[in-house]
Order: structure tokens, then sequence, then C-alpha cells
């Protein structure tokens, strides 16, 4: 839960009884989470104090607004392509942007790396093809190669196909729009 009064959408979970720990692994970067303990026994339920995490922030960040493609910024730091080349499995990209103009093909984001563009509802991340994109060879936006999560992004004005699934596996996309303009 992301609000401390408990308000909204409650997760309730089902854990062993007298459990030593517990591992919440559907959190996002940047973001305080709030748990409360309601414990069942033959006199009832009693919630605990309400206890709060705030998880880091994520591996890679995106704060250059302007991007070459792999082929001029794979190895600038704090480019979208930089963070897309180096993110492996289980990594995190996000943004200190609101905005990346791409003026060179990207290349496809690795298995189940995530797209992190900020909390659903709040303003997306937009991931835009520049004037100068290439036409040729390759037209299409953001090339997902498989068990990727994007968060709060809107994908747009490349030539081609804006989001493209690859064949490693089912993508999991919250709050992703995609526009030719």
């Amino acid at each position: 839960m992301t609000s401390p009064d408990f308000g909204g959408v409650i997760a309730k979970l089902l854990v062993a009884l007298n459990p030593i720990t517990y591992s919440d692994t559907r959190v996002w970067p940047s973001t305080t989470y709030y748990y409360r303990v309601l414990a069942f026994n033959t006199a009832g339920s009693t919630p605990s104090n309400t206890a709060s995490a705030t998880t880091g922030v994520a591996d890679f960040i995106v704060s250059i607004a302007t991007d070459g493609g792999q082929n001029v910024d794979s190895n600038t730091p704090n480019t979208l392509s930089y963070a897309i080349s180096h993110a492996t499995t289980g990594k995190s990209i996000g943004f200190t942007v609101a905005s990346v103009t791409v003026n060179g093909q990207l290349q496809a984001v690795p298995a189940g790396v995530t797209i992190y563009g900020g909390k659903c509802g709040t303003t997306q991340v937009n991931i835009k093809a520049g004037a100068t994109y290439p036409v040729n060879p390759v037209t299409n936006g953001l090339v997902l190669s498989g068990g990727n999560v994007l968060v709060n992004l809107k994908v747009s004005g490349f030539p081609g196909v804006q989001l493209v699934a690859g064949p490693g596996g089912q993508n999991n996309l919250q709050c992703v729009s995609v526009s030719k303009v």
C-alpha cells in the first residue's frame, strides 16, 4: 500500500503461521510502502502499528533528454541507450527527465528489465523519436525481449511500430500508451 491511511485498494496476503520474515517483491523504485499486520485468534483480531519502507532508486537513471541511439550513446552514462545496453535481468531503469528524444536506433530492451516512468496516474515519461530519427533500416521504437515491465510510459513518433514484443515471453505493461504522433 502506498498510502499511510490505507485508503484505496489494500493488498491482502495470507502468510504462514509465525512467519519470521516477509518479502514484498512487487515494488517500484523510489516508492514508500506501508504495511500493517492483522492477526487473528479465537478472541478476534487486532491490527499492528503501521510500518513503512521506501525502496531505493532505479539501477539506472536517465537524466539526459536527448539520446543518439545505440551507436552513439550506449557508452554515455545517464542516457536511455546506456541504461538499456547495460541493464540485465532484474534491473530497473528510471527517469529524472519528463521526455527522451531518440535520434538513433535503440538496442532491444534485455529480458527481465523494468522501465519505470513513475507511478500510474502521474505524467507519463515520453520516449519519442526525434526529427533526425532514421527511417531505415529499423523504424521501430522500444523492442522488448520478453519478461519486461513498463510502467507509466508513452512511446511516440517512431515511423514504424512504437512497441515491439519480441519472442522472449510475456511483458507487463502498466499505464503505457503509444502514439504515431
